[in-house]
């Protein structure tokens, strides 16, 4: 018992007196044997034989939003009804010698042909008559219509030009007794204004030969 007392004695004043010379446990730097250690701010990389740290590397993917605006292409399609155009240019009402039936004259001002299948002419008595028989008018084109005498009136009388869904396109009025053989057409193809015509011009242009 008193030699191991002894030895524990031993082993502290060991341990207090190497303290100042090395300064180990608790100082940055330390002398021993003359030697200067001093405590190193970086630390190299641990090797050992462990399981090492994992390396986590990171991958950016970046997403890429589209946003789509729909483009609307409008295709305007065309009214037929709007640009065939035909209008009343001419008629007789009382034919005689020169004219042996009445006759009506279409004429086309438009920019298109116009198949007149399904039009019609009326009177004021809506007595309707066919002009599907006279096929397609041209642009600045003319067609005839015929129908024996006692149609029109000769003391006055309507003549209204239909389309195929019966709209009325064009008409006309006059009054009084109309003479044997007398045109009454526009002063010019497509002129507003009527007049008797010096010389009928039934199927062709008015110009120049109807006028007041």
């Amino acid at each position: 018992m008193k030699n191991i007392l002894l030895f524990i004695i031993l082993i502290t004043c060991v341990f207090f007196l190497s303290y100042p010379i090395t300064h180990a446990l608790f100082s940055d730097t330390a002398t021993s044997s003359n030697n200067i250690f001093t405590a190193s701010d970086n630390f190299p990389e641990y090797i050992g034989t462990g399981t090492p740290m994992p390396t986590i590397t990171l991958t950016l993917t970046p997403t890429l939003t589209l946003t789509l605006t729909p483009t609307v292409t409008l295709t305007p399609i065309p009214s037929e009804s709007a640009q065939e155009v035909v209008i009343i240019n001419e008629f007789v009402a009382n034919p005689e010698t020169i004219f042996s039936k009445e006759q009506v004259e279409l004429y086309n001002p438009g920019p298109i042909p116009v198949d007149l299948t399904g039009w019609t002419l009326e009177d004021d008595n809506n007595h309707s008559k066919s002009i599907s028989s006279l096929g397609v008018i041209p642009v600045r084109g003319f067609k005839v219509y015929e129908h024996s005498e006692g149609w029109l009136n000769n003391d006055g009388d309507t003549i209204y030009l239909k389309n195929p869904v019966n709209q009325i396109v064009d008409f006309h009025s006059y009054t009084g007794n109309i003479g044997k053989d007398v045109s009454i057409g526009r002063a010019a193809d497509n002129s507003s204004v009527w007049v008797i015509c010096k010389t009928q011009t039934i199927g062709s242009s008015n110009n120049g030969f109807c006028y007041e």
